[in-house]
């Protein structure tokens, strides 16, 4: 699994200037300023699939995760400009130092499962620890959707298999060093 970097880029072809010297989204109507087109999401079909093909999807896939990311979004979740979208892991804070560490999720069946949603979601009763991840869509299938959240699955071979996903995750493990001073009594 490959993160896409810098996947899109502000194309002025789509977002002409108006008189004022603001850009206008062709595609979703945004008004952005100068100083703002660089943070401009252009999520749009186009973006995705230049990046979904990018990714070795081809044809109907393309589409079809194309479908999925506008459900998502649709749910509430947060699509990023890269074509992954920000999920959720609740686990235990022990759990979480372990992970974070590793980078190895382990799941209780068949696959590891996220939300799009941190707070307030319907995952909350699966640990009181969450860690943040930017996971390519189309290594998840939507599992549960409730209007303003959606429960994804990182499929795997069976029950207990660790995977990698040290490449995803939002935070950096707190390195501690311990250094030891001593005295040295040479006067």
């Amino acid at each position: 699994i490959k993160r896409l970097k810098n996947a899109t880029e502000f194309n002025e072809a789509d977002h002409p200037r108006d008189s004022d010297g603001e850009f206008t989204c062709k595609d979703c109507g945004q008004t952005i300023s100068n100083s703002e087109k660089d943070n401009h999401l252009s999520l749009h079909k186009k973006d995705l699939e230049k990046i979904l093909e990018k990714r070795g999807l081809k044809g109907d896939d393309v589409k079809n995760e194309i479908d999925k990311i506008n459900e998502l979004k649709d749910n509430g979740a947060k699509i990023n400009p890269d074509g992954t979208v920000t999920v959720y892991h609740r686990t235990s804070k022990e759990t979480k130092k372990q992970i974070l560490e590793s980078g190895k999720f382990i799941g209780k069946e068949d696959g590891i499962f996220f939300s799009t949603k941190k707070d307030n979601s319907q995952a909350e009763g699966f640990g009181n620890a969450v860690i943040t991840l930017d996971i390519p869509t189309e290594k998840l299938q939507i599992d549960d959707e409730f209007g303003d959240e959606v429960h994804l699955r990182l499929p795997t071979e069976k029950a207990n298999q660790a995977v990698n996903l040290k490449e995803f995750l939002k935070e950096i493990p707190k390195l501690t060093t311990t250094v030891e001073i001593s005295k040295n009594n040479n006067s």
